[in-house]
């Protein structure tokens, strides 16, 4: 075990991580509007996955009630009104559920990005510090090209 000076537990000093994270503000940034993306995305994806499964238990209970009919053929489980009723309340749990679930998947998938990518090492190799975020845009034979760098 190596000598330790005496008060110093080992690691990092406090006031070296505070003053990276100010230096590096771009970084930083990135890394917490990831790990944020990321949270948010996988909270948005876990709704609409319970709103869909809500809507498909409503829609088979539906169902069945639909299915009881007595000896002339008229449906005796649920009335007209009310199978309207149900069927738009599932309806908008559908929609609902659907996009929650592509929305949390597109943004946990730029928040993952974001943490992937990180700033270029062309960004921080003179100064230690990241350089300002370029957006390119060029004409192409199909349309316009776009580009951010950070």
């Amino acid at each position: 075990m190596s000598a330790m000076p005496a008060g110093r537990r080992g690691g990092l000093p406090f006031s070296y991580v505070i003053r990276n994270l100010f230096a590096r503000r771009l970084t930083t940034a990135l890394t917490a509007g990831g790990m944020a993306l990321v949270v948010v995305g996988g909270v948005a994806t876990a709704v609409g996955g319970l709103l869909l499964g809500l809507a498909a238990a409503d829609q088979a209970s539906l169902d069945v009630r639909l299915g009881q009919v007595d000896g002339t053929g008229a449906i005796v489980g649920v009335d007209h009104a009310t199978a309207q009723a149900e069927q738009s309340s599932i309806n908008t749990r559908l929609v609902a559920g659907w996009s929650a679930l592509g929305g949390g998947v597109v943004l946990a998938t730029v928040g993952a990005i974001l943490l992937a990518r990180g700033p270029s090492p062309a960004a921080t190799a003179s100064t230690g510090a990241a350089a300002a975020p370029q957006l390119r845009v060029w004409p192409g034979a199909r349309g316009v090209g776009l580009s951010f760098a950070f």
